[in-house]
Formats: C-alpha cells, sequence, structure tokens
C-alpha cells in the first residue's frame, strides 16, 4: 500500500506557534504591567464618612490589587456598588505609581426617622438618598413627622406643602449660615419650629417664610449666648415686629 501524505496546511502548521505567542505576549504585559503600574502611593478623595483605609478595602479587594492598570480597569468594569451614603467610587491613575480613587457621596442635607426607627436621609428638595439604621453625624434633624413607606429616589412622604416648606428651610440654613440644631414641625398644622442652641425660634406656617428666614439670619448672631423664645410667626409685609422673650 502507497503511503499517503497529508496535504500541508499554513494554518496546522503556524497555529500553535500563534498560540504560544500569544500566551508569551500575554504574560509579558501582565509581568510587566505588574511592575510599570506597581502602586506605591493610594490618595482618597471625597469621603466624609468612611475612612480612607475603609475606602481602599472596598475598591482594592482581589489578588490583583495595586497593580494600578489594574485596578483602573477593574473600577471602569466592575465598579463598587450599593456602598451606602455613596454615589460613585472612580479610580484613576496619576503617574505610573499613584492611585487616585474620589468618592462622590449622595446629598445628605437632613434626616427624619421612620415608624421603623430607621434614619430616612434626604438633600435639598427633600428627596429621599437613603435609609439606614447608621446616624451620621453634622446633619439636621427634622422632627414631628409621621414617615411611613419611603423610598430611595423618592420624596419625603409627607404633605408637598410640608415638603417645601422644609426645602426653603434647609436652603436658607444652608445659603445664610444659620446655626439649627433641629426643626420640629407640628403634624397637625404645619408650623415650624427651629431650635438652634437655647434660642427657640417660632417659624409659624409658610406664608413669607423666605423672609423670616432672612431676618433670622440678622438676628440669631445677637442672640448669642442667650436663651428664650423667638417669635417669627405672626411676621407679615405689614408686621414687621420681631419679639424676643428671653428665659429669666
Amino acid at each position: 500500500m502507497a503511503n499517503t501524505k497529508r496535504p500541508y496546511s499554513a494554518v496546522r502548521f503556524y497555529l500553535p506557534n500563534i498560540i504560544l505567542g500569544v500566551l508569551i505576549l500575554i504574560i509579558f504585559l501582565v509581568l510587566s504591567t505588574a511592575v510599570v503600574f506597581r502602586v506605591k502611593e493610594i490618595e482618597v478623595k471625597g469621603s466624609t464618612i468612611y475612612s480612607d483605609a475603609l475606602i481602599e478595602d472596598m475598591v482594592l479587594n482581589d489578588k490583583y490589587k495595586y497593580n494600578g492598570l489594574y485596578d483602573v480597569i477593574k473600577s471602569r468594569f466592575f465598579p463598587s456598588k450599593n456602598v451606602p451614603f455613596v454615589e460613585k467610587i472612580s479610580v484613576r491613575l496619576s503617574g505610573n505609581h499613584k492611585l487616585v480613587i474620589e468618592v462622590r457621596e449622595k446629598a445628605l442635607r437632613g434626616y427624619t426617622i421612620d415608624s421603623k426607627d430607621r434614619y430616612v436621609y434626604f438633600d435639598g428638595n427633600i428627596k429621599v438618598t437613603q435609609i439606614s439604621d447608621q446616624l451620621i453625624d453634622g446633619l439636621i434633624p427634622v422632627e414631628g413627622l409621621t414617615i411611613e413607606d419611603a423610598a430611595e429616589g423618592e420624596y419625603l412622604p409627607v404633605q408637598s406643602s410640608r415638603r417645601k416648606a422644609l426645602a426653603v428651610v434647609y436652603k436658607n440654613i444652608k445659603s445664610r449660615d444659620i446655626t439649627a440644631d433641629r426643626i420640629i414641625i407640628d403634624e397637625t398644622d404645619g408650623t415650624i419650629t427651629m431650635v438652634s442652641g437655647e434660642i427657640t425660634v417660632m417659624l409659624g406656617n409658610k406664608t413669607n417664610l423666605e423672609e423670616k428666614l432672612r431676618r433670622l439670619s440678622y438676628i440669631l448672631p445677637k442672640l448669642e449666648k442667650k436663651s428664650g423664645t423667638l417669635h417669627l410667626e405672626d411676621f407679615t409685609e405689614e408686621n414687621t415686629d420681631i419679639v424676643f422673650k428671653e428665659t429669666k
């Protein structure tokens, strides 16, 4: 029987070499990036709630960490998600050996407590940004509201007139640098009371609320080291009398 030779195939001849070459190239690239982009310094920006070390642990959490190029690519395609109080975490290189982790936190202007004793945080538009068992310091609470079925991304479930009044109050507290410890809303008639240190401020209803708060920003500093009740509830364009009853 005559020997039959298999026909020459360039694909069969070169394919193993091509595969081997690609594997060698991949190994070379992995090893070289591990050296060229070895992370020697990490900077965390924008995190006021979590420590820098905790943010690092959230982002750099597998065996390939500290390869800066890998860390950047990973964060782009597999970003850290569902981190309480955090909107987004991004990672970038600053030079070959410095990794910058930037944290964009959710907007937190104030909070109230719902029927399940959870903290319901909201932004300046009184839209719920986070519901948590964790208390964040430095925010101004709202008391007197009954909160049921609050949901993140939705407006605080109270009457729209009260949401609008709260938005005005928080906006002016921030823009006019008003010191406030807590805000109280009477659930029956919606009247607003603000507590600032030893001063109780009766703001009344939403009528002329912006102007009341403007006047308050001038008056409060003059009442430093005093205690008592400041009556702004009857303030109107016609009645501009403001009464302060000092506690004896």
